[in-house]
């Protein structure tokens, strides 16, 4: 056979499709091609399979020998195309593909003093699947809960079927199956709690009922599956909750100065406790967390210190499960986060609601256009709205020139003090410039 010379600039390896899937039992073709303006004749082709601590050689192909020499595992289960190899396919074809052939294939073409590589990569599917479900499951204490794990097919042959705590692998339920249940196990504090049923295992419902459920059962469980050639698992979220909960308050709670706020605490209920125990408690940036309510009273020393507002409880509905709070007159200082806490015997939940405060601004009212008569006085109105406004408001008047803005006057409506500008009165050739501030909200110029 002729061989050519290597113009490596021209020469390119690659794969089409670096993901391939394949089914158990099955025949997988791993594409590889090499693009040139002509295949050389004595290149090497190396396929390996590659694993985190070692490399396993699948098959290598010398094309002036045309001799193939297939690993040691998979001797009988690879094929190469050698008549294909002068157009550039370098493809190999795995038979009878298994779980253990799952990986990273790396295709490793060379001539003389080129080399080039792509990879391919090969997962494997069982001829069943797993079918998603919504997740965590709620469970109430004292009543029974269905874990769910299903998949999609009829399961023939021997099976074991395992469910198992995540964390800590404590072993809850495991049932070898042929046809119908062999033998089964339960974990040392779920015996006599939990079931699985023989007739729907057969169809892949592996979905484990647990009974007389207690708040030291919330975690996460893990439901797999061993047959003959597969393994898969899928995990269970289990919350526990008593008879009722909390639910979850849409955060943050937004109110403007001046408003009146509700934070929300609402139980979902099945039945209201006979015993209840509601407590609020407000943890405010930079402060000790302080005690607002306790069941149906509000603290008097949370009413003192809030003296700007009073404080409800909406006792009258308490039997719906309204266990909400009212700030009246919200201020800046009512800033942070509010804990509401509920007891009921050995259940608690509790939930945290933050609140912003905002001031508003509203609009200013003003003429925006005043005609003033030589000689005379001239009065420049600018008023605010009262409602929601801080009574520590401060304001500026400029004069806008063409080529400046002049200062005028300021006043500091927390200190109450007034700055007026000498240059000003100079430039405006006035003697005095007034300021009327009885009201906070309002303020009034007049130039004289």
């Amino acid at each position: 056979m002729l061989d050519f010379p290597c113009i490596c600039g021209q020469f390119t390896v690659h794969s089409p499709n670096n993901v391939v899937i394949q089914a158990i039992g099955e025949d997988a073709i791993l594409p590889c091609y090499m693009s040139a303006p002509s295949i050389p004749v004595s290149l090497t082709v190396q396929w390996i399979l590659v694993r985190a601590l070692k490399r396993i050689e699948i098959i290598f192909f010398d094309g002036r020998s045309e001799v193939e020499r297939q690993g040691k595992s998979y001797k009988g289960r690879t094929a190469f195309f050698t008549s294909q190899v002068r157009r550039g396919n370098l493809s190999l074809k795995l038979r009878n593909v298994q779980v253990s052939d799952k990986g990273k294939y790396t295709c490793k073409v060379a001539y003389s003093n080129w080399y080039r590589e792509t990879y391919v990569e090969l997962d494997v599917t069982a001829p069943y699947r797993s079918l998603p479900f919504r997740s965590p499951v709620t469970g109430v204490i004292g009543r029974d809960i269905l874990l769910p794990c299903v998949f999609f097919a009829n399961f023939t042959g021997n099976f074991v079927v395992q469910w198992n705590l995540l964390h800590s692998s404590e072993l809850v339920h495991k049932v070898f199956c042929n046809g119908k249940i062999k033998s089964e196990i339960r974990g040392g504090r779920y015996k006599g709690r939990t079931e699985l049923s023989s007739v729907e295992l057969n169809h892949g419902n592996l979905s484990l009922v647990l009974k007389n459920v207690t708040y030291a059962d919330k975690g996460e469980y893990v439901c797999s599956l061993d047959s003959e050639s597969w393994h898969d698992e899928t995990v269970v979220d289990l919350d526990v909750t008593g008879q009722f909960h909390i639910l979850p308050p849409s955060n943050p709670i937004i109110s403007f100065v001046g408003e009146d706020v509700i934070l929300p605490c609402q139980l979902s209920l099945t039945g209201f406790p006979r015993s209840i125990t509601v407590q609020w408690v407000a943890a405010q940036p930079f402060r000790t967390p302080k005690d607002i309510s306790y069941n149906e009273a509000v603290k008097d020393s949370w009413l003192e210190e809030r003296s700007w507002g009073g404080t409800e409880l909406f006792l009258s509905q308490w039997s719906t499960g309204n266990l909400s709070l009212k700030l009246k007159n919200v201020q800046v200082p009512d800033k942070g986060k509010y804990i509401c806490s509920v007891t009921a015997g050995k259940w608690h939940d509790q939930v945290a609601i933050e609140l912003e405060v905002t001031v508003a601004i509203p609009s200013i009212l003003t003429s925006t256009y005043v005609v003033g008569a030589v000689g005379n006085d001239v009065l420049l109105d600018c008023r605010l709205p009262a409602t929601g406004m801080l009574a520590n408001i401060s304001t500026e008047w400029f004069l806008s020139r063409p080529s400046e803005l002049i200062q005028i006057i300021s006043y500091n409506g927390s200190t109450g003090k007034k700055i007026q500008n000498k240059r000003t009165n100079e430039d405006l050739s006035t003697s005095d410039v007034a300021l009327e501030a009885s009201q906070m909200y309002n303020s009034t110029y007049k130039i004289t």
